[in-house]
Formats: structure tokens, C-alpha cells, sequence
């Protein structure tokens, strides 16, 4: 059950990480959002994940494109992202706000969502906000046990320039999260940096949980084609 506990912190954190947009040009306009929901957009990510006992770095490739299908959770309109491993992420732009739902669902042990307030393009360096995620775990009781995992975001850099597997990106915000939990110790350095009418173009993932492991994930822009 620890193990089970640590996949869905650590599937929540990377949650903070996986937006998929795209552009072929680097340099987009300042009009231009840090995402692109249109139908056919797609990406190809580089992601390396460590393992912690061994310390052999495992390659493989994360291609997603938006599907031609919007759907509404809550009170948003999300566009839909498919995942080369069958899987299906979901994306909303809410103003200045950029949000990502997740559903992560272990039958009989977890079925949580998660809606992800990752970025807020007009905060200024040191800007800085925090959710309370109620994580909902089976542990084989009367009742599910929830456990509150609190994200903090800071924005640590505005207008930045980025070199990414040869090309350099404008404009770019970078994004930094940590986590916590009551009563659960975690060491977490989350980075994150996003361009415009790209997404994310790089992300870093260094989360570990006293008493149940650690996860160590680095993910890089290789390829995107823009609608």
C-alpha cells in the first residue's frame, strides 16, 4: 500500500509537468498563450526517469496530440490530449490561469481527480500559490482514507530564454513546485518551464518520501507540429 500511496504523489506531481502544446517557432508572438488546444496539435517529449536504487536512467518517448473533442468537468471546458500509452490528459485556460485534470484510478485501492492549477502567466517573479489536493487511498478500511497533499507553485523567472534539445525558446516562465503532507516527510524540487503557444518545454521531477521511495524524472521537447 506505501508503494500504491507513492505512485499517486508522485503521478500528481508529474501531473504539474505533462501540459502538451506546441509551436515549431520558438520565438511566438507575446499575444500568444503558453498553450495550444487546437485540433491535431502534437508533441514528442524526451523522458528519462532514474531508478533509484540502481541509478540506470531508462529513455522513452511521451507522444500526445489534442483530440478534435472538448469536454466540460466542474465548471471548466477541458480539450483533450490522447497519450501514445493509451492514456488521455485534459487541459483548461481560464483567463491567466492554466489548469490540468487528471483521474488516476487503481481498482479497489484509488479513484482520485485531480485538477492541477500549474501556471499563472502574469504573475511576476516570486509569485506564489498553493492548493490543498484531498487524495482519496482504499487501505482496505470501512471507509477510503484521505490524505491532504498541499502543491506550492512560485513563479522564479519571467521572460527567459531556454536552450532545449538545440533550440532556444523566448519568453519563456519558469515554475518551480514542492510538496507536503501531514505527517509524511517529502524533498521535492519540481521545475518547470513553459513557452508561449508551446507549453511546457522542459520539466524536472525530484520528489522523495521517507518510507516510500523516491522518483526521478527529467523531460525535454523534441518535436512539435502546431494547427
Amino acid at each position: 500500500m506505501k508503494k500504491l500511496f507513492f505512485v499517486l504523489l508522485c503521478g500528481a506531481a508529474a501531473l504539474v509537468s505533462c501540459k502538451k502544446d506546441n509551436n515549431n517557432d520558438p520565438v511566438a508572438p507575446t499575444n500568444q498563450p503558453y498553450s495550444n488546444g487546437n485540433a491535431g496539435t502534437n508533441w514528442v517529449y524526451e523522458v528519462k526517469t532514474q531508478n533509484p536504487t540502481t541509478l540506470d536512467t531508462t529513455t522513452v518517448l511521451d507522444t500526445s496530440r489534442v483530440t478534435g473533442s472538448d469536454t466540460s468537468i466542474g465548471s471548466k471546458q477541458y480539450y483533450i490530449v490522447a497519450h501514445n500509452n493509451g492514456t488521455h490528459s485534459y487541459y483548461n485556460v481560464t483567463g491567466n490561469d492554466y489548469y490540468q485534470f487528471q483521474n488516476i484510478s487503481i481498482p479497489s485501492v484509488i479513484d482520485t481527480a485531480l485538477e492541477i492549477l500549474y501556471l499563472k502567466d502574469n504573475g511576476s517573479v516570486g509569485t506564489s500559490w498553493n492548493q490543498v489536493l484531498p487524495v482519496s487511498v482504499d487501505l482496505g478500511l470501512p471507509l477510503p482514507v484521505t490524505v491532504n497533499v498541499t502543491f506550492t507553485s512560485t513563479i522564479q523567472g519571467t521572460g527567459l530564454s531556454r536552450l532545449v534539445n538545440g533550440t532556444t525558446y523566448n519568453d519563456v516562465i519558469y515554475v518551480k513546485t514542492t510538496l507536503s503532507a501531514p505527517g509524511i516527510t517529502i524533498t521535492s524540487d519540481i521545475s518547470n518551464y513553459y513557452a508561449r503557444n508551446i507549453g511546457l518545454i522542459e520539466g524536472g521531477y525530484d520528489v522523495d518520501i521517507s518510507g516510500f521511495g523516491g522518483i526521478h524524472t527529467a523531460t525535454k521537447l523534441k518535436y512539435s507540429d502546431p494547427h
